[in-house]
């Protein structure tokens, strides 16, 4: 799996103009494949398990 370099954005909920306008790494969102996006769900769902899971202990 090839590392894809991140970017941080900063939003304010309340301020659209603070929203990220037509930035998309093309290339990167192509590679993806499908059995990454599921991984990538399933590790999400995991990941929201287990905060309801600690929330309520």
């Amino acid at each position: 799996m090839k590392k894809i370099k991140l970017i941080r954005v900063r939003v304010d909920l309340a301020n659209s103009n603070t929203f990220p306008k037509g930035f998309v790494n093309e290339e990167a969102l192509d590679a993806a494949s499908d059995f990454e996006i599921e991984l990538h769900k399933k590790e999400d769902d995991d990941q929201a398990r287990s905060d309801a899971l600690n929330k309520n202990a």
